[in-house]
């Protein structure tokens, strides 16, 4: 709930969208996270957090195509991140 009110308030916090989608991840709701973190990324495209979460979700269900494709787009928009 408070997750949802901090993305309401600003929907370009990307902090909020990735600590939410990762509630989800741990969770196990695997298609609630993807959503969050994808509107987060709508949101968001240059915040390096969202795209690690999502590949790493993506790789950890066994979707490495689209985890490495997600790496790579996310190293495009994130230059300046050495994380991803």
């Amino acid at each position: 709930e408070l997750f949802e009110k901090a993305v309401e308030a600003d929907a370009e916090h990307a902090h909020a969208w990735q600590a939410w989608g990762v509630l989800e991840i741990k969770a196990g709701n695997y298609a609630v996270a993807r959503t969050l973190l994808e509107c987060g990324l709508k949101n968001c495209m240059g915040h390096a957090a969202l795209w690690q979460a999502l590949a790493g979700m993506e790789a950890r269900l066994g979707n490495v195509a689209e985890a490495r494709k997600l790496y790579r787009v996310g190293m495009e928009r994130c230059t300046r991140n050495v994380g991803l």
